[in-house]
């Protein structure tokens, strides 16, 4: 049990350097208008963050979609496309690098498409807040926490190296960047740390053991009940898909279902910072049946065979 939580416990602190990076680049990206053409950019970018093998990156795009800073084509491109601690268990395995290959190219490509999809299809109305946007309406950066805003008035100085305003009766510039980062990490690590500690104290309590026996080998609607699992946020899960796929369990298409569908613990920010519980489920079941039909075409096709 000890160790479950000491588990959760150095994920979340590998986490955090991770996560403040990311807050900076955010608030960075935001000052200078990177950011505007976020819904035409928004989904490829997002699919190529999500490359990079850490799970913390989901959980800010999943607080910055909360506050309606990027698109939900954004924030499913990045779901899909996160891979955690998957890619270093399979780079422990002889000849794997053929595998993760093709496995990260199918992943930024699903979730560069499913972003789009969403973005220009599915959902076409839902307001984005732009970084011009969150300029001149005094938001900070485009990482302030809902409701922390003020009216612009006269006297305030905006200018292109330095933004001023007022809140809680104290003045603010872009150099306080840094620590509004450093906050907002340290919020978004509490709501990682708490749901780790409970995962980790779940899988400890069922067994990995018990978990792997529910799979069906050698069926071709694997994937569907792999991708459900995947929706688990934990890293272990991760890596029990990457055991049983190596151990002959899992096909490919079943790995690729679960891996697209694990976005690591960002769907636990979602539920916990977005109040819209209708519009999260709508992400959840997206999430899963885009991970499932990919999943489910790879079999069917034996598009790929290890």
């Amino acid at each position: 049990m000890f160790e479950a939580i000491e588990e959760a416990f150095f994920e979340t602190l590998s986490a955090l350097p991770i996560l403040y990076l990311v807050y900076l680049l955010v608030a960075f990206f935001s000052h200078k208008n990177i950011l505007k053409t976020s819904k035409k950019t928004g989904p490829l970018v997002a699919s190529a963050l999500g490359q990079i093998p850490q799970c913390g990156f989901s959980g800010v795009m999943a607080d910055l979609y909360s506050k309606k800073h990027i698109t939900m084509g954004t924030l499913l491109a990045v779901f899909i496309a996160t891979s955690d601690e998957a890619i270093p268990v399979m780079l422990s395995q002889p000849n794997s690098i053929l595998t993760i290959i093709v496995l990260l190219a199918i992943k930024f490509v699903v979730g560069t498409g499913v972003g789009y999809f969403v973005d220009y299809v599915l959902v076409r109305k839902r307001n984005v807040v732009p970084a011009e946007n969150l300029n001149s309406s005094c938001h900070f950066s485009g990482i302030e926490e809902d409701g922390d805003h003020c009216s612009c008035h006269a006297g305030h100085s905006h200018s292109k190296d330095e933004i001023k305003f007022k809140r809680a009766g104290h003045e603010h510039s872009t150099g306080n960047i840094f620590l509004h980062a450093l906050e907002h990490t340290l919020d978004i690590a509490f709501y990682l740390l708490l749901a780790s500690v409970i995962i980790n104290i779940a899988v400890y309590l069922i067994g990995i053991e018990n978990i792997s026996k529910i799979f069906v080998a050698n069926s071709m609607f694997q994937p569907l009940l792999v991708a459900l699992i995947g929706l688990v946020p934990s890293c272990a899960v991760s890596v029990l898909f990457c055991e049983l796929f190596f151990s002959g369990v899992l096909s490919f298409g079943s790995l690729v279902a679960g891996l697209c569908a694990g976005a690591g613990l960002g769907l636990v920010i979602l539920f916990t910072k977005n109040k819209n519980i209708k519009e999260n489920l709508f992400i959840l079941g997206m999430l899963y049946v885009f991970s499932a039909i990919i999943g489910m075409i790879i079999n069917i096709f034996e598009l790929y065979v290890i």
